[in-house]
């Protein structure tokens, strides 16, 4: 059940970071000004992305902690850790882009 949830947790938060691409700024012109709604959107959306690394993060913990999983089931779990990390960044990365 914890091993459902972290892939579902995992894909929800690679969701959320695709949305953050568009609005970060990564379409935009250089020295084109940020739409302040567009930017608020962003600056919103970066807490929950924070939130969902912690609550992936728990739930890696919880399943090696139990241990017994196939070499396949530890690389996904191991793999979602680093994942989520990089998606962390990326939220960070889009708020950065969206202050300039």
């Amino acid at each position: 059940m914890l091993y459902d949830a972290l892939v579902n947790y995992l894909i929800s938060m690679a969701a959320r970071g695709k949305r953050h691409e568009p609005r970060a700024g990564c379409d935009r012109e250089p020295r084109k000004p940020a739409n302040s709604r567009i930017a608020r959107e962003v600056f919103l959306l970066e807490p929950r992305i924070n939130e969902m690394e912690i609550v992936i993060d728990e739930h890696a913990v919880r399943l090696l902690r139990r241990g017994s999983y196939s070499e396949d089931e530890l690389r996904m779990i191991v793999s979602a850790l680093k994942i989520t990390n990089d998606l962390e960044r990326i939220g960070d990365l889009a708020v950065t882009l969206r202050s300039v």
